[in-house]
């Protein structure tokens, strides 16, 4: 974004001569990027490269704790609703089950 040969992980995206437009396109880059929320206030809180970076991780951990861990008989529970979406179809179509025929 800064077009800079060198950049460290302990400078500063402002002091190094960052826009506020360059800001929010590296903010929106970073949240295509890295699949997280990061805010234009996240971004300019930053003291560092390093400081972003640690705020990306600590929101992929919330994100990953947030999420509903899959089950170990998980295939049998999508097994079941499938059968039931496939009964559910043929009721609505006025056919015939496997569950009729059983």
């Amino acid at each position: 974004t800064l077009g800079l040969p060198n950049i460290s992980v302990d400078d500063n995206f402002f002091a190094l001569g960052g826009t506020s437009l360059q800001a929010a396109r590296t903010v929106l880059a970073l949240r295509t990027r890295c699949g997280v929320e990061v805010s234009v206030g996240d971004f300019y809180a930053a003291v560092s490269v390093a400081d972003i970076a640690r705020r990306i991780d600590a929101a992929r951990e919330q994100l990953n704790r947030s999420r509903t861990p899959v089950t170990d008989n998980a295939a049998e529970e999508i097994a079941a609703l499938e059968r039931r979406l496939a009964e559910a179809r043929a009721a609505l179509e006025g056919g015939t089950t496997a569950s009729d025929n059983e």
